[in-house]
């Protein structure tokens, strides 16, 4: 390879030749080095050329060597790193075409997946009551016969301390007091799922309102000249681009260039997309979404378990030694506040181990804020941490995979701690989160696909 590169490179610009002419002395350089210019000197031979552009001399031979099939394999790499680009640049470009001439499908959808989420934590509310409730009732069971001083501190997980106090002045006995404490949770039990299904009706009916009132309005809403404009502009640079491949593909510079324009258009359509997509709901997309998370919005203590900002689970790896460099091992999803995190693990070389934590985010308008710290189960069950926090901001999927120790054993058990910040408005983001966040919705179709192959495998 270094040996072909030598021969078919421009001594000129370092890059393979494009266009390459014959000067008088013998010589190879690119056109576009002698074609505006009256005297050439060689930078091989240094001799002094006189130039007529009407009678440059193609060098036929070196430049069919270039484009033979010799070279298209050698550079088959980077012809699909390119190839691909061009191809997510065409989705974004039709996905926004799209959206303009069929506004109405994404408002409908956009409700349709905020509605699926209501009733999807409405369910997951009723389960988690029920099994509050039952803690709670083994609990002030067992406190019947041994109610003390201290055992009634206890009591404030489930009331405040002004129900206790009326509790003590209508009972005369512990006993007498828990089994009004066990009375009262039973009502509260039942309020708080009237209220929960009252919450339900009102904000279901609510998005039901909402979406046929953006259904209306979206038939009127448009691109604006200048996106269009824009769009037609990187249409135009596409197929000019597709029609030069070969020229991309041999010169480095052009190359780096070409995946440049590329992802930076991509990012513009993305950025115009969403922003279209919240025009069309009247810039109230986190607004809307932020509504659907906090349901239900309850704040008395029988319901302060709901409102946790704390999470944490387990992930044990095993069978690591002996694995391949860029083996990831994936862990079992953990739900929190209606969010699936994840785990992964990756191998590198040196045996060294790096874990990144996955948030799969489906909201449109909203980034998910959480710190989180990754720290290893050791056998007296005391944690040695791998080290700092880490904080970020999920759109989709993953934070990057963060270096936490040298394999030493075959087995590593860790825990993850999640605190929970809150949504967060994408307008609202730094540029450097934007960016992150871009990255992350080009990346996420890539790591859905992985997660789905490793829990296969």
């Amino acid at each position: 390879m270094s040996n072909f590169n030598t021969c078919f490179t421009c001594k000129i610009c370092d890059n393979f030749f494009v266009d390459p002419i014959i000067l008088p002395c013998g010589h190879s350089v690119c056109k576009s080095h002698v074609e505006k210019k009256e005297q050439f000197i060689c930078q091989i031979c240094s001799i002094e050329h006189t130039i007529f552009c009407k009678s440059l001399i193609p060098n036929k031979f070196i430049e069919e060597i270039l484009t033979t099939k010799i070279y298209e394999n050698l550079s088959e790499k980077k012809r699909q790193k390119i190839l691909n680009s061009f191809s997510l640049l065409e989705k974004v470009i039709h996905e926004i075409e799209n959206l303009e001439k069929n506004p109405d499908h994404f408002v409908a959808e956009f409700f349709d997946g905020l509605i699926k989420k209501i009733d999807l934590r409405r369910e997951e509310i009723i389960v988690e009551i029920e099994e509050h409730y039952r803690s709670g009732l083994t609990e002030l069971n067992d406190l019947k016969n041994k109610l003390n001083y201290f055992q009634i501190r206890k009591l404030t997980k489930w009331f405040t301390r002004t129900e206790l106090n009326n509790f003590k002045q209508n009972t005369k006995t512990n006993e007498e007091l828990v089994i009004c404490c066990l009375d009262s949770f039973e009502k509260k039990k039942e309020e708080q799922s009237i209220k929960i299904e009252k919450l339900y009706i009102d904000l279901l009916s609510e998005m039901k309102k909402d979406c046929n009132n953006y259904l209306d309005l979206s038939k009127t809403k448009k691109l604006v000249d200048s996106v269009k404009t824009k769009i037609q502009t990187i249409k135009n640079n596409m197929d000019e681009l597709s029609q030069n491949i070969f020229k991309i593909l041999i010169n480095e510079n052009i190359y780096d260039a070409t995946k440049k324009k590329i992802n930076d258009d991509r990012e513009f359509i993305n950025n115009s997309i969403r922003d279209f997509k919240n025009t069309l709901l009247s810039n109230k997309g986190f607004e809307l979404e932020s509504k659907v998370f906090g349901f239900p919005e309850l704040n008395d203590t029988f319901s302060a378990f709901l409102n946790k900002n704390v999470h944490n689970f387990r992930f044990k790896a095993e069978d690591l030694k002996g694995k391949q460099r860029g083996t990831i091992f994936i862990s079992n999803k953990s739900v929190f506040k209606g969010i699936p995190f994840y785990v992964g693990l990756k191998l590198e070389k040196n045996n060294y181990l790096y874990a990144c934590l996955y948030c799969s985010n489906e909201f449109e308008f909203s980034g998910i804020d959480v710190n989180y710290k990754i720290s290893e189960i050791v056998v007296n069950y005391r944690f040695q941490n791998y080290g700092k926090s880490f904080k970020f901001v999920f759109r989709h999927f993953g934070s990057g995979f963060k270096k936490l120790k040298k394999i030493t054993e075959n087995t590593v058990e860790l825990n993850t701690n999640i605190t929970f910040n809150g949504l967060i408005n994408r307008e609202n983001l730094t540029e450097g989160f934007k960016k992150n966040i871009f990255l992350i919705d080009e990346l996420s179709k890539t790591v859905t696909e992985k997660l789905e192959l490793t829990r296969k495998l």
